[in-house]
């Protein structure tokens, strides 16, 4: 086995990425990284040198073996088509419509998968009421 250390582009974190002697092989022979047969988040870091906490937030999509703290999946974006999340949740609507914010774009959406457009003072009022209930 060996190992290559890579620090995160984002947040300057090192990452030690542990590959088979025939995977390190490849690796550094220069064959394309989708070819070694990682996971995509280990292919990632290769790549760019991000690590998984980082990607997590920029992909939103939870690391391998981190599934349980995103929840369920709940959709996608219709704007931006980034995988949505239980915690992605932020409230409901003045009807009782469950609303889901996406990260990367900010775009509000409704568990149909439809994009939903509120005033910012609605928006505001549903995150304030919950940061009140302590969520």
């Amino acid at each position: 086995m060996k190992i290559v250390t890579k620090e995160c582009v984002k947040c300057g974190k090192s990452t030690k990425v542990e590959l088979s002697d025939a995977r390190y092989r490849m690796y550094t022979s220069g064959a394309l990284i989708q070819s070694l047969g990682l996971d995509r988040f280990t292919s990632e870091t290769l790549i760019s040198g991000m690590c998984f906490d980082c990607q997590e937030k920029v992909f939103n999509r939870p690391a391998p073996g981190r599934e349980g703290s995103f929840g369920k999946e709940v959709g996608c974006c219709p704007v931006c088509d980034c995988d949505l999340w239980e915690k992605d949740y932020i409230g409901v609507t003045d009807e009782s419509v469950p609303l889901y914010q996406c990260p990367s774009c900010r775009s509000l959406m409704n568990p149909d998968g439809e994009e939903v457009e509120l005033p910012l003072a609605e928006i505001n009022a549903i995150k304030a009421a919950r940061r009140l209930m302590g969520v």
